[in-house]
């Protein structure tokens, strides 16, 4: 096929690969179950025959040796290094290192080939646009595998025929997996050999960093010491210097900076964020080191297993300084909450603060995934099914709680200072968090509510009330009057009318009922107050206001007595002798009640009459006093 036919499909990635299988796992483990119940010998029989699954298109530049070595030549030419790397059979490498030195290789390897492999001309390739450029290369799809480069020409040098053309378990040509692994030593082989073939003199081919900075260094420097090239020792001193002076500058700056503007925009702030930013620097330690190991071109061998190590500590440490700079953010929120009014800040500073670090691990372990992808053996990949099952069922509490906060964040039924009873624990909200709510009680203790439980529990939001109700009944001794009894009922009510802390519209202070023991008169305020240490202190000032009232009034207070009358000598009188019992119980009601009133003259409804002033209490003791004279 013709290198110009544009590929249908882009190849497949090796990840891509890898989570496909891992998915056909999980649906696989999935299916066992149905198949062990009662169905099993419907199982058993042969299922209808279902034509196979089509295989992934090959693309047009793997379809034969000719297409490889057409398309490699092409892209090298445009300078396209990331695209001619994908020819190169790179399933030894890890992901990771594929993709760092995937176009390093392919560069080296073009340089090996014009350097060991002689075309039909002694001076250059054939042109590429001529379609007898590659008549000696196969362009069969069942051409003898693998095919190296020492077929071409009448003139090969010494390594050509390590560079060979195969085909893949997926029948796809590719340059071989061995030839991958013998390019670094082809090319330091062949770096005094001249280039005996070039394929297009003005190529636009530009050296991978790796390549310019090994130039740099003198030949000496270049010859390996202990598994490594002198100057790549050297080369990871510098960088382990370097990351360290970057760490240090990096947090003394960010340090002064973040303590200043703190200062300056927080007056609760007195400390110091040295400590938030000690991980922001070692991630910029790893960082660098990550950078610098690919950027020095260090051998396959060790980029395999140094970039995935060093990816992993790059991502451990990005989360703890992710985890550090969460913890500033949520300190400075939630002293900046706590100088407004606005309790809900107060709740969803730290609800916010959790969901980020939950977010961060989440990526973070997607990274981590992503890197082992292509490595995970494959003897694990049956067990993720049966894994996953096990994870999905032990987050199933996770993600109630999750939907917990969730509804407690939007539903709002309680914020952070309220008193609350839920499921029977009373106390002060203290803390709402991304999995539980904790709760400080009345005797100081703390107790941790899931939030899972919250969205169907009853709350009763004690700190929500506008007025906070207070009953009892006050007992007064059996000889009080009847006048005193009033005296007394109404100074009460004047006592509530005149508290700054009252409700003035609804409120009540009656002779009740007649108690086993004494005379009790109900007693109901309304306070309006912001917390309970306050309503204490209003209640204590109005009993102890009824207090002095009932001394100056001469009311005692009752508690349970008995009285045991002793007579001697003469028997006491007893009880006049009524005529007729009815008629005097009549007279003695009417003469008290009064005359009987019309529907128009009946009292109304209760009022509440704001509190008597000075002039008016002057005013109806002097006329008193002038009616008495009389």
């Amino acid at each position: 096929m013709p290198a110009s036919v544009p590929s249908v499909l882009p190849p497949v990635s090796p990840a891509a690969k890898k989570l496909s299988v891992l998915c056909l796992a999980a649906l696989v483990v999935h299916g066992v179950g149905p198949l062990a119940g009662p169905s099993a010998a419907y199982a058993q029989q042969p299922a209808a025959e279902t034509p196979p699954a089509a295989a992934d298109p090959v693309p047009p530049e793997q379809l034969s040796p000719r297409a490889v070595l057409r398309a490699f030549v092409t892209r090298m030419a445009k300078d396209n290094k990331q695209g001619a790397a994908e020819l190169l059979d790179l399933s030894k490498l890890g992901p990771e290192a594929a993709e760092a030195k995937g176009p390093e290789l392919a560069y080296k390897l073009f340089i090996v080939m014009q350097r060991t492999v002689r075309m039909t001309g002694p001076e250059e390739w054939p042109p590429l646009e001529d379609d007898q450029s590659f008549a000696d290369v196969p362009a069969e799809e069942d051409a003898p595998s693998p095919w190296p480069l020492s077929n071409l020409g009448r003139y090969p040098e010494e390594g050509a025929e390590q560079i060979e053309i195969a085909r893949d378990g997926k029948n796809r040509w590719r340059f071989s997996s061995a030839t991958v692994a013998a390019i670094e030593t082809l090319y330091t082989a062949t770096d005094e050999k001249p280039v005996i073939s070039q394929p297009v003199p003005d190529a636009a081919t530009t050296e991978p960093l790796q390549v310019r900075y090994e130039k740099l260094w003198p030949k000496p420097l270049r010859a390996k010491y202990f598994l490594l090239p002198t100057y790549q020792w050297i080369s990871l001193l510098l960088i382990g210097v370097a990351a360290r002076l970057a760490e240090l500058v990096s947090r003394t700056v960010m340090t002064a900076v973040t303590d200043r503007v703190l200062r300056r925009n927080d007056p609760d702030f007195e400390d110091s964020t040295a400590h938030v930013w000690r991980p922001v620097g070692r991630w910029v330690t790893a960082l660098i080191w990550y950078e610098g190991a690919l950027a020095i071109g260090l051998p396959v061998e060790v980029v395999s297993v140094m970039v995935v190590v060093l990816k992993l500590v790059t991502i451990v440490a990005a989360v703890v300084a992710v985890f550090a700079v969460i913890k500033l953010l949520a300190g400075y929120m939630t002293r900046r909450a706590k100088r407004t009014d606005r309790k809900f800040d107060d709740l969803i500073v730290p609800v916010a603060a959790t969901a980020l670090r939950v977010v961060t691990v989440v990526v973070a372990a997607v990274g981590a995934v992503a890197t082992f992808i292509g490595t995970v053996p494959s003897a694990l990949l049956g067990g993720l099914g049966i894994g996953g099952v096990a994870i999905a069922l032990a987050s199933q509490e996770t993600l109630s709680n999750f939907f917990g906060s969730v509804t407690v964040l939007f539903d709002r039924p309680f914020e952070v200072g309220d008193w609350v009873l839920i499921e029977g624990v009373e106390g002060e909200v203290e803390s709402v968090g991304f999995r539980s709510t904790r709760i400080r009680t009345g005797i100081n203790s703390q107790v941790t509510l899931p939030n899972s439980k919250l969205a169907g529990a009853s709350i009763d939001n004690w700190g929500r009330r506008r007025y906070r109700r207070y009953l009892t009944r006050l007992g007064v001794q059996y000889d009080t009057t009847p006048e005193q009894m009033e005296a007394f009922c109404e100074g009460i009510r004047e006592l509530i009318r005149r508290q700054p802390h009252t409700r003035k519209d609804f409120y009540a202070a009656y002779f009740n009922d007649y108690g086993g023991s004494a005379l009790e008169v109900l007693l109901v305020v309304f306070f309006e107050v912001p917390d309970w240490p306050t309503e204490l202190r209003e209640r204590h000032r109005l009993l102890s206001d009824i207090l002095r009232l009932a001394a100056r009034l001469g009311v005692q207070f009752a508690f349970p007595t008995q009285t045991v009358h002793l007579h001697r000598g003469e028997p006491p009188a007893g009880p006049p002798t009524l005529r007729d019992p009815e008629l005097s119980g009549q007279s003695c009601a009417a003469d008290i009640a009064g005359e009987l009133l019309n529907y128009q003259d009946r009292p109304g409804k209760v009022k509440f009459p704001g509190p008597a002033s000075a002039e008016e209490i002057a005013a109806r003791q002097a006329s008193l006093q002038n009616g008495a004279k009389a």
